[in-house]
């Protein structure tokens, strides 16, 4: 438990040093694989399991995942400041649901080093055979064992929770950059409606913006937002006629395209912007989570107006689907 203290106080330090974050991500991902006896090299780790709401990534690719420095970092520290919220409203232990966890539970794991049992205990759901039975191994150890509360090989879009109301927290990085092929989206509208109204959902709030793109510098991109195509977050889908619908798509979003929009441009994209929880945000480009999803190249756009049409729609593959008339 010791390295993993030392991995934990560098993922919650408040200022990110990039040298010292790299070399922590690198000895926790060491370090995990040690203590799980996953083999990387292993080529039944890379198969996904494909569902009738999206893609459950490999076991080695969820593994890897803790090489994306800022994602591991924001998302341990915003959970951090999530628990905090909640012991200081009284909540004890806090109850912390989480939806796909990986090998590894990769995002709760260092703060089992920061708490104690008392102060959190967690429910963890996996639907990767291979994953569930590695994140499985690692809550038999004494370490761990007490802060599980209930371990579920199961589909979390269709996962029926016994006592929802019990939970604090729901927890799901199920993502791609745009939301694409993973069922975050399907995710959250399957439990989220389950839980109390004060729960907290993390990540808090997830953006897609259509935005023109620049160079600015050399592998240097910068963004200009011209709409907003979606919004997760449990305010804006209390709203939605997904909520407790049938419904396979959200609203389409039009945007009438100028030359002005794309003067200075090289690229139309759909940018992905992350809300974790409290002070931890994931930016444009800061991580493989927010990289840009290129549409089209501008040249490629005849002048004059143009009305772009942009929609989510959920199921096998979930994503943005736009179209350019």
């Amino acid at each position: 438990m010791i390295k993993l203290q030392e991995i934990a106080a560098i993922l919650l330090a408040e200022e990110i040093d990039f040298a010292e974050l790299s070399k922590a991500t690198e000895g926790f991902r060491t370090l995990l694989l040690e203590m799980s006896k996953l083999n990387l090299k292993d080529d039944s780790l890379r198969n996904d399991v494909h569902t009738s709401e999206g893609m459950a990534i490999g076991t080695e690719w969820a593994a890897r995942c803790v090489d994306d420095m800022v994602r591991t970092k924001r998302f341990v520290k915003g959970v951090a400041e999530a628990i905090e919220h909640q012991l200081n409203l009284g909540h004890k232990p806090v109850e912390l649901l989480y939806a796909g966890t990986g090998p590894f539970a990769t995002l709760v794991l260092p703060l089992l080093t920061v708490y104690s049992p008392e102060e959190l205990q967690l429910t963890l759901v996996e639907i990767n055979d291979v994953s569930f039975k590695a994140v499985q191994g690692l809550f038999k150890s004494n370490d761990f064992s007490p802060y599980l509360r209930a371990l579920y090989q199961a589909d979390a879009t269709t996962l029926q929770l016994d006592e929802p109301k019990r939970f604090d927290i729901l927890l799901s990085e199920t993502m791609q950059y745009a939301l694409q092929k993973e069922p975050q989206v399907a995710i959250t509208l399957n439990l989220l409606p389950q839980l109390r109204e004060d729960a907290l959902l993390i990540p808090e709030e997830i953006s897609l913006d259509l935005v023109a793109i620049r160079q600015v510098g050399l592998g240097v991109t910068e963004p200009t937002a011209l709409a907003k195509l979606l919004v997760i977050s449990r305010e804006t889908l209390t709203f939605s006629p997904l909520w407790e619908s049938t419904a396979t798509s959200f609203p389409p979003v039009d945007y009438q395209l100028v030359d002005d929009d794309l003067a200075h441009a090289q690229e139309l994209g759909i940018s992905t912007t992350i809300k974790v929880f409290g002070t931890q945000h994931i930016g444009f480009n800061e991580s493989g989570l927010t990289i840009p999803k290129r549409i089209l190249n501008v040249e490629e756009l005849p002048a004059g107006k143009k009305t772009i049409s942009c929609r989510y729609h959920l199921g096998a593959k979930p994503g943005l689907v736009s179209t350019i008339t």
